[in-house]
């Protein structure tokens, strides 16, 4: 197999995009955040996360994207961790228990060695995360390969993260754009967000059902989402309204327009995350009502306790016995046909 390469980051920036994703799937903490913004003081944090795969300690990140990466001075690097350290110590005080300094440099001896000091010295763990380990990281989790390995530019598995609703939020809605369709996906999520989607009682009586599914505390309980009804009405709307409202409430929210993809790629990253609940919407799931890679995401919704399935866009010449057959022996609970609550 060929070997896994990050791409090259030349942006401050985008660096930070990356440290904050490889936090995401080291600590198992979706909600890990970029602490504000370029130009603004941030007392030496960049990224704020929780070790959910550890004691829950929480973790702080200083990111430093360095233009000289041929023959950078490794003595001053390390003086400058231990200001930054010691910033963020000053500031916080004891509101972190680890540290991490991420550059783009190459594993260095020197920087290791003062990070074991000031392990030491601080009573905080500090560690770094050089190029190498960025890499690894990437090649470790293949999820983090779609956006920062060579030769993967794929779009087709969405994680609603916190960026992605800043960016929604922030967006500027488009009315004309979003009505038409003639524009990329995040115009309709902005739309959506915004309020540009109309409402009716159909919408919401879905919405109060689905809800009230997933509120509920049964183990093994999994949720499909079959909605019915012509090109245009507003199946795929719906079910953005829902994504977005449960990844705000702390769900991890997947998008998935490519199962191959997502089967390939991203189910490592539910299986090594089963303390959160994980909402899985496949557009135009119809796609993958035979064979693999569709059996394959059924039989993983069943082995995933923690992830259930909620399926936009139905098409009503395929017959309503076939979802009985696949789906209903293996969900406790659906939403049926034509936005209706019950069962199809």
């Amino acid at each position: 197999m060929e070997k896994v390469h990050l791409i090259q980051i030349d942006d401050p920036t985008d660096f930070e995009f990356l440290c904050c994703e490889v936090a995401r799937m080291e600590f198992g903490d979706f909600a890990a955040a970029r602490y504000g913004r370029k130009g603004q003081e941030q007392d030496g944090i960049d990224i704020f996360a929780i070790n959910r795969n550890g004691a829950n300690e929480q973790v702080v990140v200083q990111c430093k994207h360095k233009e000289n990466t041929i023959k950078p001075n490794y003595k001053n690097v390390a003086d400058e961790m231990v200001v930054e350290l010691q910033k963020t110590i000053d500031y916080y005080k004891n509101g972190f228990d680890e540290y991490i300094y991420a550059c783009n440099l190459k594993n260095d001896k020197t920087m290791q060695d003062k990070a074991a000091e000031l392990t030491q010295l601080s009573g905080k763990k500090v560690w770094v995360w050089s190029e190498e380990y960025l890499e690894q990281s990437v090649r470790r989790h293949p999820s983090l390969q779609a956006h920062y390995a060579h030769g993967n530019t794929d779009d087709a598995v969405l994680l609603l993260n916190p960026e992605f609703l800043n960016k929604v939020k922030n967006g500027k809605p488009a009315a004309f754009k979003f009505y038409t369709g003639l524009t990329d996906e995040l115009c309709q999520w902005i739309g959506v967000e915004h309020g540009l989607a109309a409402l009716d009682e159909r919408r919401d009586k879905v919405m109060a059902k689905l809800e009230g599914l997933l509120d509920k505390k049964i183990l093994g309980q999994r949720v499909v989402t079959v909605v019915e009804g012509q090109g245009g009405s507003g199946k795929t709307t719906l079910l953005r309204r829902i994504a977005l409202e449960r990844a705000k409430a702390g769900d991890a929210c997947w998008w998935v327009r490519s199962m191959d993809t997502f089967m390939g790629s991203y189910t490592e990253a539910i299986g090594q995350n089963q303390h959160l609940r994980h909402l899985i919407f496949v557009d135009d799931w119809y796609t993958y009502m035979k064979g693999d890679p569709g059996k394959e995401f059924f039989n993983l919704a069943d082995r995933r306790q923690s992830a259930k399935c909620l399926c936009p866009d139905w098409r009503p010449q395929l017959p309503v016995r076939r979802v009985r057959q696949v789906l209903l022996p293996r969900y406790p609970h659906c939403i049926g046909s034509r936005g209706e609550p019950g069962h199809p």
